[in-house]
This record gives structure tokens, sequence and C-alpha cells, in this order.
């Protein structure tokens, strides 16, 4: 046992790891491997497209397994991992990606992090590691607030939750199917006084996006997936009504979604699917249409 899943058990950690898989590489194993040996339990949720060798595969190594045969969207197969451990004795939740990667001792890290501000702070929504992804490197954390301690809003992967943190907030909002998800629940979650910690310690290794442009001075990442397009759109029109969200934040979102209006046919898989589910998104946006889009397979 290494000394840092040595420290986990000698504090009383039990901490809980949920991936949500949706057409996996075959990485994913090592994935569920590493969180393991770092001191995690698993929840698996499988959104649909899993074959049976990699149920097997995951079975093998202990993992719990929730199956949908269909994909049901990243929100509620978050959902079934948030419900599966607020009624488990797990005292922490990790939520990560299939593509994410946590680097060694990255659950340490966190989990000393978290403990030591829980002893001053009783207002901690989740805690959020370093990024690096792997075109780019190192993500700066764009919405790091004043304070240098605490940030706006911040992507799931990684993201170390307590129970506490979702008696007060609640789960995510499964109308947003995918894309928005951790933004919205971020501001719901200041919006109700907790706040977004950072921890530079811990670093994830996650790819953001299928490809990154040049944009100015600056590089962006990009989903070239049309479906993903209709999302992002859309979604954006569903988080600048609320309330709750800052007004500069929406209306530099807006900004975005006018900018993704033109990129997006320009640079994804097809420009007359993308060109198409760009205006649906905008169309459902403005009707405040949200769920999943069955007309097309995803």
């Amino acid at each position: 046992m290494s000394e840092a899943v040595s420290y986990l058990f000698d504090n009383i950690d039990n901490p809980l790891a949920g991936i949500v898989l949706y057409k996996p590489q075959k990485s994913t194993v090592h994935l569920v491997d590493l969180i393991k040996s770092q001191g995690c339990d698993v929840c698996a949720v499988i959104n649909g497209n899993v074959s049976e060798e990699e149920k097997f595969l995951l079975e093998l190594a202990a993992v719990k397994l929730i199956i949908h045969d269909e994909n049901v969207g990243l929100a509620v197969a978050l959902n079934d991992i948030i419900s599966y451990f607020l009624e488990s004795e797990n005292t922490h939740l990790f939520l990560f990606d299939q593509d994410s990667l946590p680097s060694p001792d990255f659950v340490f890290y966190m989990l000393e992090k978290f403990n030591k501000l829980e002893a001053d702070v009783s207002n901690i929504a989740c805690l959020v590691p370093s990024i690096q992804d792997s075109k780019i490197g190192v993500i700066p954390h764009k919405y790091l607030q004043r304070n240098k301690t605490t940030l706006q809003t911040a992507m799931t992967s990684g993201c170390l939750f307590s129970k506490a943190s979702f008696n007060a907030v609640g789960s995510m909002d499964d109308s947003l199917f995918i894309d928005g998800i951790d933004h919205e629940w971020c501001f719901r979650a200041q919006s109700l006084g907790m706040n977004i910690y950072l921890c530079e310690e811990a670093i994830l290794y996650h790819s953001l996006g299928d490809i990154s442009v040049m944009l100015g001075a600056s590089r962006k990442q990009m989903h070239k997936n049309p479906i993903r397009h209709y999302y992002i759109v859309r979604n954006s029109f569903y988080l600048a009504r609320k309330k709750y969200i800052p007004w500069r934040w929406r209306l530099i979102e807006m900004l975005k979604t006018c900018r993704r209006a033109f990129a997006y046919p320009l640079m994804g898989k097809s420009f007359k699917l993308s060109l198409k589910m760009v205006f649906l998104g905008i169309m459902h946006g403005l009707m405040r249409r949200t769920g999943k889009l069955n007309k097309y397979p995803h």
C-alpha cells in the first residue's frame, strides 16, 4: 500500500469515483485500475454502446455498474452516480470523464486539500484540479476569481464533492442532456453561498474538444460532431435565461454563440449537418426546448 493510499485509510476517507461511459476506448479499464490503486471505489454508468467484453472486464475489476441501453445523456448518467453516492457509505465523490487520466497521487492531493479546507470553511461546493490538455498543455483556469483560491465555474471531470455539496445544491440539471451542465451547477452553487475551490497540486490529463484552432492570439478547442454543436448552441440560450448566472458570463456566452454559428459549419465533420444543427439549436433555444434531440441517433 502506497503512502498516499495509507494516508486516506488513516484519515477514514472512503472516496468513490464515478465514470460515465459512452463509446469508451480500451484505455477505460486502465483508468479504472489507476483510480482503484489510489484508494477509490468505482461506479461506472454505461450510457449505451459498450461491448459485452468491456462489461465483463469492468465487472472483473469489481466496478459497480449502472447500465442504460441507450444514450440517456451525460446529466442523467451523472445523477445516477450522485444518487448511488448519496445512498452509499462513501464519504467523497470524484467525477471523471472516460477520457480523463489523473496524475499519480491525484486522489491524495485532492482529499488532503479538501480536508484542510473543510476545517476552515463550511461552504465547499467542490474542489477542482489543475487541467492539462493533451494538445495544448496546461489549461489556465480562466474563471479563477480575484482571491486566486476560488473559481467562478469549472468542468465536472476531476472534481471532488462531499455529500454536503449535493444536499445543499442538488443534482445536475438533466434537461440540458449534455454541455453546460457543469457551468449551470457551479453557478447555482454560488447563488446558494457555496464556493468552488482549486487544488493546484493535483493534475488531471484531459482532452478538451476534437481539435484546437488558433483564434487571434489564443488557441481554442472545438468539437467536430454536429450533434454537439446543437446542444452547445441550444444550451447557451438556456443558461442565458438563468438569473443566478452572472450577466457578464451570459453576455460573453452569447457572443461566443455568434462566433460558433459561423465556425461550426466550417470546421465540423459535415457543413450541411452542422449548419442545420446550429439553426435547430438557435430555434430550440429561443423556444426553450430542452432534453434529448430524438430525431437524430446519438
